[in-house]
């Protein structure tokens, strides 16, 4: 009878144990149990279309993102195409060819109608960098084969580089760069213009658009690669490399 009381004994110290444990992931503040306040997620960036900022696009078109965005929601860019909302942008807007593409692409990545950084003709990668170095010499690294050795990746040439008409020692407009995979199978573009920094200093601003990759994941390496190019391009006219 004395072990069948202890056994009861036993069994009730732990159910009254049971029952005023701890929860847990609480804190207790005398007899009220406090949880600890949640961890907030933190808020994502907003994607630009196109993977173009606010500020670049109304720089270059005079109006931003909401604007385009309704002009082409207004002209039905998914009945349309591609084409000829670009040539809309040209023809009805004022817009430069190379923007009207720019933001076509990128109310079509908004509104669902392809992917990021995908075009008509496949996907695009692009890399930007601004150098502290003149365009002439910048246009150099393209067209010197000595030079471009050290900074394209292996098996990239350029095969034609244009320079701008020079007025009072400055280029008048934008220079370029075409260029081409040894076995020619991927064309590339590059655009080159100079512009005046802060402190007066003359600066090169250079884009490498990568053009017709099968897929987004050939896009993003390619994205990494010229990134990781033009980083060297930028040390070299810099005199770090």
């Amino acid at each position: 009878m004395a072990k069948k009381a202890a056994k009861k004994t036993k069994a009730k110290k732990r159910a009254i144990k049971k029952a005023t444990r701890k929860p847990a992931g609480r804190k207790t503040v005398g007899k009220k149990p406090v949880r600890k306040p949640a961890m907030k997620a933190a808020p994502k960036k907003p994607v630009n279309p196109g993977g173009v900022s606010e500020e670049a696009v109304r720089r270059k078109t005079g109006h931003g993102w909401e604007h385009w965005l309704a002009v082409l929601d207004a002209f039905d860019v998914k009945k349309n195409g591609h084409r000829a909302a670009a040539e809309h942008l040209h023809a009805e807007h004022g817009v430069d060819e190379w923007w009207a593409q720019m933001v076509t692409v990128g109310y079509e990545q908004k509104r669902g109608l392809r992917e990021l950084r995908q075009k008509a003709d496949g996907f695009s990668a692009s890399a930007s960098r601004t150098i502290g170095a003149p365009m002439s010499r910048v246009l150099d690294a393209f067209e010197d084969k000595g030079t471009a050795e050290r900074w394209l990746p292996r098996g990239v040439v350029a095969h034609r580089v244009t320079r701008p008409p020079m007025k009072d020692g400055r280029p008048t407009k934008p220079g370029s760069a075409r260029l081409t995979w040894t076995d020619g199978t991927k064309t590339l573009s590059a655009w080159i213009s100079e512009k005046s920094g802060k402190d007066g200093s003359v600066k090169t601003a250079v884009q490498v658009q990568h053009e017709r990759l099968p897929d987004a994941e050939t896009c993003e390496r390619m994205r990494a690669l010229w990134s990781e190019r033009m980083d060297v391009l930028r040390a070299m006219l810099a005199g770090e490399a």
